[in-house]
Parts: C-alpha cells; sequence; structure tokens
C-alpha cells in the first residue's frame, strides 16, 4: 500500500478519487493511520555541557546545531551538522559566530545567525560553506526564533531589548513575531500577549513559542507548558495578503474535544489534559500537526501527532517510538522528523495507511 503522501501529490480523476478514500479512511479509521521509520540516526555532541537544537532547513535537510556553554551563557565556538533526507551526514561546520540560537536556512542552504553583538542586533548571513554574504541590522531585539520563507523574508520571535549600562528586559511591545525583508526594513510584526502576565513570565514563555512555516502559512504556538507558566494557548495560522499578516484559523487547544473513538469510550474529553504539553507544530500538505507530550497511567511520557484538517477533523497518531519524541519539522515531501531525548535520536518517519 503507497503511503498517504504518495496518493495527495497525485493528479488526475482516479488519483483524486484515491485521494478522497484514504482521507475518508483518515477520519473514519484513525487506527489504521501510523507513522512509519524510514531511519533513525545518532546525533553528535560536542559534549554535554553545550546546548543542542535541531531544526528543518528550507532546503529540506535536517540541521543538528550545538552551541558551547561556558558558566551558563552561550559563548562559542559552535558546529552545525547537515544530514540529508536520506540519512547522511553532508557536511559539519564550524564556526565563532555560533553563539546564538536564533539560526535559519533558507531554500538555497544559506545559513541567517542573529545575535546581539554589544547594542548592535545584526543577522549575519552566510554561504552553506559559511562564506559570508551579507550583515543586515534591525532594531534591538533579543532572538529566540528564526525563520525564513521561499521569498527570502526573515521572520524572529523576540522581544525588544533596551540598552543602558547593560541590556535588560523592559517590556514587550505586544506583538511577537517579527518579519523583515532582505534589506533589514521591518514590514510586518504580529501576534499579542496575554498583558496580565508578569515581564518575567512573558519573556520565559517566549522563549518555549512554536513557530513553523509551510507553503506560505505560517503556525504560531505560545507555549508555557511548566507550572507555573502552564497556559494552553491558541494556534494560529497566519497567510499574508502582501507584507500584511492575515489570521486563516485558530485552534484553541483548551477547548477542542479529543478525536471521537466511540468503540473504545464513551466519555469524551478534551484533546488536552492537565498533564499534557505541545512540544513542536508542523503543517502536513493542508493540515495542522501538534505534537503533544502525553503523560501515561504509569508516568511516563509518550508522544503523539494530532492532525487538524481545515474544517476542524482531527485524528490522533502515536509516534514512531515509545517515549518522548519531539517533533522537528515536516519536510516538503511530507515526511516527519522528531527527536528523542535523553536517548539522543533522529527518527524521520512517513505516514502510511494500512
Amino acid at each position: 500500500m503507497g503511503t498517504l503522501a504518495d496518493a495527495l501529490r497525485g493528479g488526475g480523476a482516479m488519483n483524486a478519487f484515491l485521494s478522497m478514500t484514504l482521507l475518508l479512511l483518515l477520519y473514519a479509521s484513525p487506527q489504521e493511520v501510523e507513522f512509519v521509520e524510514e531511519w533513525s540516526v545518532r546525533i553528535p555532541r560536542f559534549n554535554e555541557s553545550s546546548v543542542l537544537r535541531s531544526f528543518m532547513g528550507g532546503d529540506g535537510q535536517l540541521y543538528l546545531y550545538e552551541v558551547q556553554l561556558t558558566r551558563g551563557l552561550l559563548t562559542g565556538p559552535g558546529r552545525l551538522v547537515v544530514i540529508s533526507p536520506q540519512g547522511r551526514v553532508v557536511r559539519t561546520l564550524e564556526s565563532p559566530f555560533f553563539s546564538s540560537l536564533a539560526i535559519a536556512v533558507d531554500r538555497r542552504g544559506h545559513i541567517y545567525l542573529w545575535q546581539m553583538e554589544g547594542n548592535r542586533s545584526r543577522i549575519r548571513i552566510f554561504s552553506p560553506e559559511m562564506a559570508p554574504i551579507r550583515t543586515i541590522e534591525t532594531p534591538t531585539l533579543h532572538p529566540e526564533l528564526l525563520l525564513v520563507d521561499d521569498a527570502g523574508n526573515i521572520y524572529a520571535v523576540g522581544p525588544h531589548v533596551h540598552s543602558g549600562q547593560e541590556a535588560r528586559f523592559e517590556h514587550l511591545d505586544g506583538t511577537i513575531v517579527h518579519v523583515f525583508a532582505q534589506d533589514g526594513r521591518e514590514i510586518a510584526a504580529f501576534g499579542s500577549w496575554d498583558a496580565s502576565l508578569p515581564l518575567d513570565r512573558r519573556v520565559r514563555a517566549m522563549s518555549r513559542s512554536l513557530l513553523a512555516l509551510s507553503r506560505g502559512r505560517l503556525l504560531l504556538y505560545l507555549n508555557r507548558p511548566v507550572p507555573p507558566d502552564r497556559f494552553v494557548s491558541p494556534l494560529h495560522i497566519f497567510t499574508f495578503d502582501g507584507d500584511a499578516p492575515r489570521v486563516e484559523a485558530t485552534f484553541d487547544l483548551r477547548t477542542l474535544p479529543a478525536p471521537a473513538r466511540a468503540a473504545r469510550s464513551e466519555v469524551q474529553r478534551s484533546l488536552l489534559s492537565e498533564s499534557d504539553f505541545v512540544d513542536g507544530v508542523g503543517i502536513w500538505h493542508d493540515r495542522v500537526a501538534v505534537n503533544i507530550m502525553r503523560r501515561t497511567p504509569a508516568g511516563t511520557f509518550q508522544s503523539l501527532v494530532v492532525l487538524i484538517s481545515p474544517s476542524g477533523q482531527m485524528v490522533e497518531v502515536p509516534v514512531p517510538a515509545p517515549g518522548r519524541g519531539r517533533l522537528i519539522g515536516v519536510d516538503p515531501q511530507g515526511n516527519f522528523y522528531f527527536e528523542y531525548r535523553p536517548s539522543g535520536r533522529i527518527v524521520k518517519a512517513r505516514l502510511v495507511e494500512r
């Protein structure tokens, strides 16, 4: 049996019929849809004191990014390991410029690194081989997340930083995502905060926010999974009309009911329980993928992906291996990538219908 992704990519009347049939099966019998592991790789590490993050590049490759940590501060140097969709290490780059976690890669493989350098906020752009291309001056932000779309626009999550004798957080300006053109102009800013939260909790929440971009749509989830910051926020989907962001849909995970499985239970529960939290979002074809860490009766966590259609229909699919598999992203072919800690594995998986 072919994959759902293969069927959805097909053309013609017969493929359209098969696609519709598979989608009906997806919603009518979710227990028959599952992830199948394609490959897994071990995560190479500098040492245990470094900070590691993994992300999908706009070029469809997987990136493992590691920065040295000294006395609680990111100091660099850092290392970027590039892994192909086939699971092979393509190249490894080391640079003293790698001293910030705000990094992104565009569809041409260009590397974007956003840093505060003294009182200046800059985005440095490098070639895939780490040769400098240019530096963009931006308004003073403290960046946490970075994405680049196919047109080269840069999306950043970060609060404004006001610098006196030392840099410090003074306020959030009511926006979360800042959009910059390639010349550094800020062309849009959108999102919102719960103004009742104290400033320090807003900053901590920002560092856990989730952002994903695919096919002209951007997902934003303000994640606060750890008490006392627990707050299940809405998942926003934005599209862009020119430079202006427009809300396409909002899914309130606090009130969404879980997918119905009448054969298993007559009690309808909510999508997220008190102990669940979200750890990764993505886009699979026209569906939103939300990765949920769910506590089992034994007290451990098991990850599952909830696929939400544009009409709000949902299906739950356990991730390919037991444990806490964080969703890194979904590639242009519809394959899912998960990171497992503390085992230190990256897993690539595809959805199949049995």
